[in-house]
């Protein structure tokens, strides 16, 4: 069984960007957290758009393959991009996204941007997605240490987005199932930003539910995320 909950907050913004899906059944869950690019207009649109297309496709499909996550990111990238051309939403609309399916079978994952999935194995952190953003990059070539990404200057400057002027497949990664006690947390920059990695796994690890895990998070972020701020955690119970 998975238990699932879900925390979107706007924090100090005037529009939340931020929009999260999930769906949980005794054959799986889904958590789908997508960010609207904070400087642009109409990007909670986009989010919205990425989101629903991802959890749309998802849902319909048994097996997921790298080569079909990168299909439907490429669908969520393609509607913005059109609905851009009709005039529904800003020229300057994006979004990023973060996908994790769970299964008896294996956990995977699909990320495009700078939110994020945690994976908790066995009491500890033991996968973590990669940003697509020029802090990252600066950590790749050894300029700052990756705790230093949160307060890096380019931490919002993302090479990878969801209805930019190019679209570029998705990170994807596939491990074996998760089981008993073991989860995954799914969340947008605004609320890993404000938690170092100690941080989220003291929450997880003492948590009593997937509810009572994000609240202990929340409570640290409290006071201290002037952005928009979305997470979903699934325990496997």
């Amino acid at each position: 069984m998975y238990d699932v909950a879900k925390v979107s907050r706007i924090g100090s913004r005037q529009v939340n960007q931020d929009f999260a899906l999930s769906l949980a059944d005794e054959t799986g869950a889904y958590l789908v957290v997508c960010d609207g690019l904070g400087a642009y207009s109409d990007s909670d649109r986009a989010s919205r758009i990425s989101a629903h297309i991802i959890a749309q496709a998802v849902a319909q499909k048994e097996s997921l393959t790298a080569l079909y996550l990168g299909d439907v990111f490429k669908r969520a990238h393609d509607e913005i991009v059109r609905a851009k051309e009709r005039g529904e939403i800003s020229p300057s609309s994006c979004s990023t996204a973060s996908f994790c399916y769970l299964s008896q079978d294996s956990v995977c994952t699909a990320h495009c941007g700078d939110t994020r999935v945690y994976i908790f194995r066995q009491g500890r952190i033991s996968f973590v997605t990669k940003d697509h953003s020029l802090a990252q990059i600066a950590v790749d070539k050894g300029k700052i240490n990756r705790a230093d990404i949160a307060d890096h200057k380019d931490q919002n400057k993302l090479t990878r987005v969801l209805g930019g002027k190019f679209f570029i497949l998705p990170d994807t990664h596939f491990e074996q199932p998760l089981t008993v006690g073991d989860g995954v947390l799914v969340c947008s920059d605004g609320w890993w930003s404000a938690l170092s990695e100690a941080e989220i796994l003291r929450a997880f690890s003492s948590c009593v539910s997937a509810e009572d895990g994000l609240r202990r998070m929340e409570e640290i972020i409290n006071g201290k995320a002037d952005d928009n701020y979305t997470a979903l955690l699934a325990i496997i119970k």
